[in-house]
This record gives C-alpha cells, sequence and structure tokens, in this order.
C-alpha cells in the first residue's frame, strides 16, 4: 500500500489543494457573473423607469399641443355650432397624426359638441 504525502505528511495533498483551488476559483466566477447579472439588471430597470417617464411627459407635451390648436382652430365653429366643418377639423388632424385613439371638444362649460373615435 502506498500513500501520497505532500509536505506536511497528510495523504492526498496534490489532488486536494487543485480540488480546492478550482472550487475556490469557481465560486468566484460565480460570484462575478451573479454581480455583472444584478448590475444588468439594475441598468435595464433604472433605464426602463427613466424611458417611461419621458415617454409619458412626450406624450403629455404632444396632447396638449394638439389640444391646443384645436381649441384656437375650432372656437368660431363651436360658437356658431357648425358641426360639419368641426368634424372636417378633427379628421385633418387625425390625418395629421395617425396615433390619435379619439378626440371629443367641448366648450367653456363642459358642453360636449363632438366625439370622433378612431380604431
Amino acid at each position: 500500500m502506498r500513500r501520497n504525502l505532500n509536505n506536511t505528511g497528510k495523504s492526498g495533498g496534490l489532488l486536494a489543494g487543485y480540488a480546492k483551488a478550482g472550487s475556490l476559483r469557481k465560486k468566484i466566477l460565480l460570484s462575478m457573473v451573479a454581480l455583472l447579472l444584478l448590475l444588468g439588471l439594475t441598468m435595464a430597470l433604472i433605464t426602463h423607469i427613466t424611458l417611461l417617464k419621458v415617454l409619458k411627459t412626450e406624450f403629455q407635451h404632444k396632447g396638449l399641443s394638439l389640444a391646443r390648436s384645436l381649441a384656437a382652430n375650432s372656437l368660431v365653429d363651436v360658437l356658431t355650432q357648425n358641426t360639419s366643418r368641426l368634424k372636417k377639423l378633427v379628421e385633418n388632424e387625425k390625418s395629421l397624426d395617425s396615433s390619435i385613439a379619439y378626440i371629443f371638444l367641448t366648450d367653456s362649460s363642459g358642453h360636449i359638441h363632438l366625439i370622433e373615435a378612431f380604431l
């Protein structure tokens, strides 16, 4: 019977030391991969939140701009209750922007003059 002895006199010294070094290397590698994944997910989450805020603000500004334009162009038609011209104005705005889902026009008292839905 032969035994492998290292400098300390313990059996299996070289293989046990190599196995421990391999295990430590795997732990370090897995820790690095986990850290990189965590950082990547964190950056993706931050980017997602920032993008949502920016897009929401842009859509709000776009909607306000459209509402102000329609209000300025339809003032006389709302006062004279010219619905055919109001419809033409709304159809014009829809042709300029295909992302519009619906438009409704009201006067200062909240009375609805026209509702157009685009599906």
